[in-house]
């Protein structure tokens, strides 16, 4: 899948094109591919270094409450979906590019991107956490945190890593530990839920 997605994307790379009692043809893609994924795209093969200069990373770190989701054809109705394919064939490619360009060129962005890529063991290592530090209780909650906020869930993560050892994982960063522990909860806690503390002026 990744060859073909290199070959198919290369800005000189012309394909054959089979046709019926014909003589092949040749194509030229001009267009650009859109997915998204759960997972980091092609994480084991990033160090090759090729998908560096053809794949434009935008990660989506706001998780829907589980009571919100809905089907797809509430949100998308028939005559909504007309207009998303009439609009997708006559804007200008190079203006949807420059845009993804800028959002994935934010400071924040690239953060986010270079710890997206970290093959560290992340999952493993917070399911273990999970596991072995976390007890779901209804009546109670518990922040985030930093390394600084004692009793907050990364503090005490931080403090559990360091009696692992030393050989056996990487840490993991702290927006890599928002995005990835509450999916891994739910996992086992399918109530647990996350609530977001709007910061006030005053």
């Amino acid at each position: 899948m990744l060859r073909t997605l290199v070959s198919s994307t290369g800005e000189t790379t012309y394909k054959r094109v089979r046709r019926k009692n014909k003589q092949n043809a040749t194509m030229y893609f001009s267009g650009f591919i859109c997915a998204a994924s759960n997972k980091s795209p092609f994480t084991q093969v990033q160090t090759e270094g090729i998908m560096d200069r053809r794949l434009i990373l935008i990660p989506f770190n706001n998780r829907v409450k589980p009571q919100q989701i809905k089907g797809f054809a509430e949100m998308f109705p028939e005559n909504e979906l007309r207009n998303i394919a009439s609009f997708s064939t006559q804007v200008n490619k190079k203006d949807i590019r420059e845009f993804l360009l800028i959002v994935s060129q934010h400071p924040e962005m690239q953060q986010l991107i270079e710890e997206h890529y970290v093959d560290s063991g992340a999952t493993t290592l917070l399911d273990m956490f999970i596991n072995q530090c976390i007890v779901y209780d209804l009546q109670n909650w518990t922040p985030y945190g930093d390394a600084q906020l004692e009793y907050s869930l990364f503090f005490t993560f931080i403090n559990w890593f360091k009696d692992l050892p030393i050989d056996l994982v990487n840490n993991v960063h702290l927006n890599e530990f928002k995005q990835q522990l509450l999916p891994l909860i739910q996992n086992k806690h399918p109530n647990w839920d996350r609530c977001i503390r709007q910061k006030t002026c005053g």
